[in-house]
């Protein structure tokens, strides 16, 4: 199978699609709305960003596009300050009060307002401190001003509820927030066979959602780096995936013994059988069952269905 190096289209994400439309549609007729997307790194999320500025320029509004990055957290109101910074407000003498970010944050949502506009935030989840607090307390007032709000956010129970993220936390709660799962083995096949401009057999269809888990950016990875890929055996797995496995399992390490006998005797035969052989060696039948839980939550065991 030779790779191609083409644009892909988006595959498996009608419902997110129409999310967007609807939130355009309230921006257009100046009703102001929200959307988050959540999910693991590439799943697709920025994806669905560039989408929705390509739909809002196709209807006439204004789009305004900004990113969080880690190095945010030293850098006191560094969102709100890009976002002033865009329509040339003066930023005032410090930033140390509440009463003038809210200030600020308000004289450039009033600025955006002035025409059907909708502000999208990547990355949300690498947002600082001050900025988080200056949205979830402008939230309102920008909505109601009719300015529409999209963003994109890593899984959040990944991340300690503490500083910034408990702000977002509670914004999530405002937005009508979207979590993106994996493709389907069906959408897998389109994706890979869109980029690679080649059918793929049956059985590696089901191989690489399998290994993937229908992550889109891992599945472009592998058919970029895979020549000629004619079973699982030969697939390499992405660094990136590789790591985000490790800052998954880092976050189970207390629950290492329980993870590694669910993976051995599987979550759908006899629980009975688990839960004996993890008492045997001195886990409580509570401990075992939140492990399980949090392990299935952030997707490092599945039952098959």
């Amino acid at each position: 199978m030779s790779f191609e190096a083409t644009h892909t289209s988006t595959v498996g994400r009608e419902q997110q699609l129409l999310a967007i439309d609807s939130l355009l549609t309230k921006v257009t007729s100046r009703d102001g709305g929200s959307l988050l997307f959540s999910g693991e790194p590439g799943i697709g999320k920025s994806h669905l960003l560039r989408d929705a500025v390509a739909r809002a320029r196709s209807r006439s509004i204004r789009t305004i596009s900004l990113r969080c990055s880690e190095s945010d957290v030293n850098e006191p109101f560094a969102l709100f300050s890009r976002l002033g910074a865009l329509f040339d407000i003066p930023q005032p003498a410090s930033f140390q009060s509440d009463t003038d970010r809210f200030r600020y944050g308000r004289q450039a949502l009033d600025l955006i307002a002035e025409r059907p506009s909708i502000i999208l935030i990547d990355d949300l989840q690498w947002c600082d401190y001050l900025s988080s607090v200056a949205m979830l307390h402008l939230f309102d007032y920008g909505t109601g001003l009719g300015v529409g709000f999209l963003a994109t956010t890593r899984l959040l129970d990944d991340f300690e509820d503490s500083g910034a993220i408990t702000q977002i936390r509670t914004l999530s709660h405002l937005m009508e927030h979207v979590q993106l799962t994996g493709l389907s083995r069906l959408e897998t096949s389109q994706l890979v066979s869109q980029a690679t401009k080649a059918k793929l057999p049956l059985d590696l269809e089901s191989s690489l959602q399998s290994l993937t888990n229908g992550n889109p950016f891992f599945l472009l990875e592998i058919a970029r780096l895979e020549s000629n890929i004619h079973s699982l055996t030969q697939i390499r797995i992405p660094r990136e995936l590789e790591s985000i496995l490790d800052q998954r399992i880092n976050l189970l390490k207390d629950d290492e013994d329980v993870i590694s006998m669910a993976a051995l005797l599987g979550l759908n035969g006899d629980k009975r059988i688990l839960l004996l052989s993890l008492a045997f060696l001195g886990v409580e039948e509570s401990v075992i069952t939140d492990a399980l839980i949090r392990a299935e939550r952030i997707g490092l065991l599945t039952q098959k269905k």
